[in-house]
């Protein structure tokens, strides 16, 4: 309110006045005073006067007589003070104690009593200014009750938006991860691989090279390392196979090679009678021929024996079939 701000030295000039009244010697008194002091003054005998005159037009302060002949001064003082915010004074002849204290519980800022002082009139600002410094501490509460309740309604706002965060974070958290489609390698990818290698070189063949070769949609890096590594796998199983293999065939064949030079044995090891025989006699005997069964010796003191220092070295050999025709010479060990 612009009236009594340090910005209007004139204040208290100006003051907007209501009077109530239904006493036209009143009237006049205020009147008067009112125009001594530059107040603004309206007056007005009734009630419905007042309300009228409060619709269309503003007012710093009220001034009410208690008791109208059939007015409710104390409904009209109680609407303005709680509605309106305008300070309310109420005026009457009686000075009775528990009419001032009707007056004041019923919302009235003062109790004048009547005839009037031009004193009450002068220290009448301050009723205003009191009211224009309780209305603005009343809205600085409000406002700063309101920003209390935002903050308040901020806070649960946050609260409310932190636990949904969790519950769908929970709620994210027990649902499974979703499957990742396994790449299928068909018999034309395998077959675009194998031709990647080969013009890579096995040793040279990389993931991203054999990629890069490959250029196929959808083939990814790790699905190339990945079957790049059993591949190497598979083929270093069939080289050892292959070494295993060629290895067990060469000792089979190594088996079966028999020189003629080892075809010799002594004969003394199945016969020992044999060799005091030879012994006393110093003879040598030889196989003249595995190959030749025809010759036939019944009795072993038909060996033609030589001596040591007369025999001929084709005749060392001589047919072993024939010595033994009860094949004792098959059953026994080479």
């Amino acid at each position: 309110m612009n009236l009594f701000t340090t910005n209007n030295p004139s204040f208290p000039a100006g003051l907007r006045v209501l009077a109530v009244d239904h006493d036209t010697y009143d009237f006049y008194t205020i009147h008067h005073i009112c125009n001594q002091l530059h107040y603004q003054v309206t007056s007005c005998s009734t009630i419905s006067q007042a309300k009228q005159l409060l619709s269309t037009s503003h007012f710093d302060i009220i001034l009410v007589e208690t008791h109208i002949p059939q007015q409710d001064t104390y409904a009209f003082v109680q609407q303005v003070t709680s509605h309106l915010k305008i300070p309310v004074i109420m005026m009457s002849l009686d000075n009775r104690t528990c009419s001032v204290m009707d007056s004041i519980s019923n919302g009235a800022c003062s109790y004048w009593a009547k005839p009037l002082d031009e004193n009450l009139f002068k220290n009448m600002w301050q009723h205003v200014v009191r009211q224009h410094l309780v209305q603005k501490e009343s809205e600085a509460k409000g406002l700063k009750k309101r920003g209390r309740e935002h903050l308040v309604q901020m806070e649960s706002e946050a609260k409310g938006l932190k636990k949904r965060g969790r519950d769908d974070e929970v709620h994210v958290s027990k649902q499974p991860p979703a499957k990742k489609a396994r790449f299928s390698w068909t018999d034309d990818l395998h077959q675009k691989f194998v031709s990647a290698l080969n013009h890579l070189g096995i040793k040279d063949a990389k993931p991203k090279k054999v990629l890069k070769i490959m250029d196929c949609p959808g083939l990814e890096l790790q699905h190339v390392a990945s079957h790049l590594q059993k591949y190497k796998m598979y083929l270093d199983g069939v080289i050892k196979n292959s070494k295993m293999n060629k290895k067990n065939n060469e000792t089979q064949a190594q088996d079966q090679e028999i020189d003629e030079t080892e075809v010799f044995f002594s004969l003394t090891d199945f016969f020992p009678d044999l060799n005091d025989y030879i012994h006393n006699n110093n003879y040598a005997v030889s196989v003249e021929s595995i190959d030749s069964p025809s010759t036939s010796l019944p009795q072993l003191g038909q060996y033609s024996m030589t001596p040591p220092d007369q025999y001929d070295d084709s005749d060392v050999f001589f047919n072993l079939t024939d010595l033994f025709p009860n094949d004792e010479i098959h059953n026994g060990m080479w």
